[in-house]
């Protein structure tokens, strides 16, 4: 049977193919669902020029604010 993992987690592959261990989401990724396997890339406001509201941590995205002037 495969293993679905808590938010803040990600599951390694298995030789078999199938989900097997849940680890914590790397730096940079979050998974905010409960059941999922995989950790998404966490948005990166600045490389878009805009503010950052709130930091990416493993169980939540960043929040972007508005544009950055200049």
């Amino acid at each position: 049977m495969c293993t679905t993992c808590p938010p803040g987690e990600g599951t390694l592959v298995t030789e078999t193919g199938c989900f097997a261990t849940c680890v914590p989401c790397e730096r940079g990724y979050f998974n905010d669902v409960t059941g999922s396997h995989i950790c998404t890339r966490c948005s990166e406001c600045e490389r878009n020029h805009r503010t950052t509201l709130t930091p990416c941590t493993r169980y939540k995205n960043a929040y972007c604010g508005p544009c950055i002037d200049g």
